[in-house]
């Protein structure tokens, strides 16, 4: 895929993160755009392309959140890490792959996040967010998922189509 493209999409979920992310919040709780894209990528594409998509995205959304960079996207290489090993399952295009994946990946992001938060010094009530922020955000981040995860898939194999030709 073109880099320029890439990092447009990249540039454009982080911005809709910053943007549109609150005006869907639901009981204080917004979903995690870049997570569910990259997520969905590493899962249709590997973990090659999902951690540098999560990288990507992660700074891209680590500059529009003005944090210190990391906070973000540490989480989000990590996901496309973890997406990205899904991707030769037979059953990676189930529902419930993309699901259960998207899951593990907002834990494990908002575990990275927190670590940052600790590792500077932040004070952290981890008890209260996994319940009142974390586990809310995943259910978003599903529902978020099973939207994304066909137009992405369309994506993905439209680039393979053309990519392939003499």
């Amino acid at each position: 895929m073109n880099p320029y493209a890439v990092a447009a999409i990249l540039v454009g979920v982080a911005a809709a993160q910053a943007a549109i992310a609150p005006h869907l919040a639901i009981l204080g709780v917004r979903p995690n755009l870049p997570l569910i894209v990259v997520t969905a990528w590493g899962l249709l594409r590997g973990s090659g392309e999902g951690v540098w998509w999560g990288l990507g995205a992660g700074l891209a959304l680590d500059l529009f959140a003005g944090v210190p960079l990391g906070m973000f996207s540490s989480g989000l290489v990590l996901a496309g890490l973890v997406a990205g090993l899904g991707e030769r399952q037979v059953f990676r295009t189930h529902f419930l792959m993309p699901a259960l994946t998207v899951a593990v990946n907002t834990l494990l992001a908002n575990l990275a996040a927190l670590g940052v938060m600790k590792l500077l010094d932040w004070p952290i009530r981890f008890g209260a967010v996994m319940t009142t922020a974390v586990l809310p955000e995943m259910a978003y981040n599903i529902v978020g998922i099973l939207l994304v995860f066909p137009v992405l898939a369309w994506l993905s194999h439209r680039i393979e189509d053309r990519s392939i030709g003499f």
